[in-house]
């Protein structure tokens, strides 16, 4: 049997700016944004990926001037010449700090 390991990841911060709203070719939505962490010497800008109803739900509430929570999947995003690519989160689910968008 294969052990497979436990990838989840839960961040808070504010969205950099609003995020963007994009249909696949099938017709889920997915929405992108930046997620800055606020830390005690520097800052975190981290890439969030949201997919389906809940990716319509944070495109419209998801205002970057209030803190959030993402909880998600921690992954690398392909690249050119198998070469690493970036890291970003999938979410699953976001608070915003006070209430919840899922």
């Amino acid at each position: 049997m294969k052990n497979i390991d436990f990838n989840k990841v839960i961040i808070t911060g504010k969205a950099k700016e609003n995020p963007e709203l994009k249909l696949t070719t099938t017709g889920i939505a997915v929405t992108n944004f930046i997620l800055v962490s606020e830390g005690v010497k520097s800052n975190e800008y981290i890439d969030v990926t949201v997919w389906g109803e809940l990716a319509e739900k944070v495109y419209k509430e998801i205002d970057p001037d209030r803190r959030i929570m993402v909880e998600g999947r921690l992954h690398r995003t392909a690249s050119e010449e198998g070469s690493y690519g970036r890291l970003e989160i999938t979410a699953n689910r976001i608070f915003g700090i006070g209430g919840m968008y899922d």
